[in-house]
């Protein structure tokens, strides 16, 4: 697909529609890619017609896949949050972490507290973590780092329980958002 989106040909977006109609899952992957490789107007266009469809028919979790997520991303679809939201929830695949911080950033700081909270603080005294993926987990604290959430988000504590952990990268990323959220508050 990279091979053919760099050609001198440029690539019908009616190839995507025709992709995404494709009953293998590799061919609509591949669609993906090809939006994310191609932004732009029309390719937006499509996008939003293949999630509206999707949605539709009740087949949105077929759109949960990382390559529609770096789509949306690389095609600036703010209305897609939701979607890309939901594609972190139920896969935890790192590109929707990603995705988010691009498209809302301030939404993202209260929607990774919660997918943060998803990990037990039993299993964050662990080293290895298997209930969250950890690079998602980097992407969000790292990101909290940068914009710290609000004080009063109910999901807070989540912070003190990563700060503690055995995973020294989680640990690290979490201790610094804690830093930030104390050093704002004698601020202001």
């Amino acid at each position: 697909m990279m091979l053919y989106v760099s050609g001198p040909v440029t690539p019908s977006s009616n190839l995507f529609r025709k992709m995404m109609e494709s009953e293998r899952p590799l061919a609509r992957q591949l669609a993906w890619q090809m939006a994310a490789a191609l932004p732009g107007k029309n390719m937006q266009k499509n996008i939003e017609r293949e999630i509206n469809r999707s949605l539709i028919e009740g087949e949105e979790r077929e759109l949960l896949v990382p390559q529609m997520a770096s789509a949306v991303q690389a095609n600036r679809m703010v209305t897609a949050y939701t979607l890309v939201r939901q594609g972190l929830m139920e896969t935890g695949h790192e590109d929707f972490a990603t995705a988010m911080t691009v498209l809302n950033p301030d939404k993202a700081r209260s929607d990774f507290l919660e997918y943060l909270a998803i990990c037990p603080p039993e299993e964050l005294r662990q080293i290895s973590v298997s209930s969250i993926n950890v690079y998602s987990a980097n992407i969000a604290l790292a990101h909290l780092a940068k914009n710290p959430p609000t004080v009063g988000h109910p999901k807070l504590e989540v912070l003190f329980y990563y700060s503690i952990s055995r995973n020294p990268t989680l640990n690290e990323l979490a201790s610094a958002v804690l830093d930030n959220l104390t050093s704002k508050d004698q601020r202001g």
